[in-house]
């Protein structure tokens, strides 16, 4: 399916970059009205679909929009291809995966400044009156954690929110799911291009409330000071789909079949088969799909003890963007964890003075 009806603008009120793009008819009835999580590298936005998906990039810089602007595009893809192919049936390991996403979404927001204790601790009451039935009128996540919902948390359950939330009968717990897990839940299916049948997604609901749980804790002890590693994160197994693995040579070969036809030079293989060998001796695997922005820089960090910079920049990375982008463009992958990665250029350095030579000038002198 193609994006290509997208563009950015700026809005006559506004300096910032405005991204705009129709979204495809053939899914629009299943997407219409939806709201939606798109991850922008260093921005989340959250927008509604209609029939145009338009929203602030917030940004007048010209590298920050593009790069805004192709992560958006690579979201909504995703969010469109997996309404495309119909919802699926996962098994109960993936669905447990698939939380550990949502489970890293919320670290990842909120770790560097989490607020304090006592917001952390209404946000986990909310989680689990929602995940027992007990209250369906708690806001949608993920939000903003502040001290309104200290106060809402106090409201509903009183002072001590333990022994609030007991107080209140359990119940069905779908609908109070649905809308406190719902748009964070969904985040988590697109990035992974993924739509779920019913009971599927109702399994999914609750592990994705276990995992805020997980993550509400860990964050509550990142408020106090305590940043040692949360052993709970080990608990999401890999995400592992039922057909073949996407490996890093599978990568190079995909990408080779079409390279080739346009007239790529086989050095240019050559050159990327040695990178992914290198890559997988150091990761120790080549799953394509577990390798993390994370690994890359680790790597990128080896390398650069091996070789020189210019190197690791126009062999090694630029390699492997061009074998990641290839998997996502063809959907073998559903993210390229190279694509932010870089290494700094140096200044060039002056080869000869700015002024002329003493031979030089001699020769003009003649010449005069």
């Amino acid at each position: 399916m193609s994006l290509r009806k997208t563009y950015v603008a700026k809005r006559a009120d506004s300096k910032k970059s405005q991204f705009r793009m129709r979204v495809p008819t053939r899914v629009l009835d299943r997407v219409r009205g939806r709201r939606v999580i798109l991850p922008l590298g260093d921005l989340t936005v959250t927008t509604t679909l209609s029939n145009v998906v338009s929203f602030s990039l917030r940004t007048d810089d010209q590298k920050l929009t593009q790069r805004r602007e192709r992560a958006a595009r690579e979201a909504l893809q995703n969010i469109f291809d997996a309404a495309e192919q119909g919802p699926q049936r996962l098994d109960h390991r993936q669905l447990v995966a698939l939380s550990g996403d949502a489970y890293r979404l919320y670290v990842e927001i909120y770790e560097r400044d989490p607020g304090t204790t006592f917001q952390w601790a209404a946000q986990k009451a909310f989680h689990r009156a929602a995940m027992e039935g007990r209250f369906k009128g708690a806001a949608v996540l993920p939000g903003q954690i502040g001290v309104g919902e200290i106060d809402q948390a106090a409201a509903a359950f009183g002072d001590d929110l333990t022994a609030g939330v007991n107080a209140l009968p359990p119940g069905e717990a779908h609908e109070a799911l649905e809308s406190r897990f719902g748009l964070l839940a969904d985040w988590v299916l697109a990035q992974r291009g993924i739509e779920l049948d019913p009971e599927t997604r109702r399994k999914f609901m609750v592990q994705v409330a276990s995992a805020s749980i997980d993550a509400g804790w860990r964050l509550k002890r990142a408020a106090a000071g305590d940043y040692t590693p949360d052993p709970r994160a080990a608990r999401f197994p890999s995400f592992e789909t039922k057909d073949a693995s996407v490996t890093l040579q599978s990568l190079l070969e995909g990408w080779w079949t079409e390279a080739a036809a346009v007239g790529r030079k086989q050095s240019t293989y050559e050159a990327y088969s040695g990178t992914i060998e290198t890559l997988s001796a150091f990761l120790k695997h080549d799953d394509a799909r577990r390798i993390t922005e994370a690994d890359i820089l680790r790597f990128k960090t080896h390398r650069l003890t091996e070789v020189s910079p210019k190197t690791v920049r126009d062999k090694d990375l630029a390699g492997l963007k061009s074998l990641f982008r290839w998997g996502v463009s063809n959907r073998k992958l559903t993210s390229n964890p190279v694509e932010n990665v870089t290494v700094l250029r140096g200044k060039r350095r002056r080869t000869r003075s700015p002024g002329f030579t003493a031979k030089p000038a001699r020769t003009l002198k003649a010449a005069g």
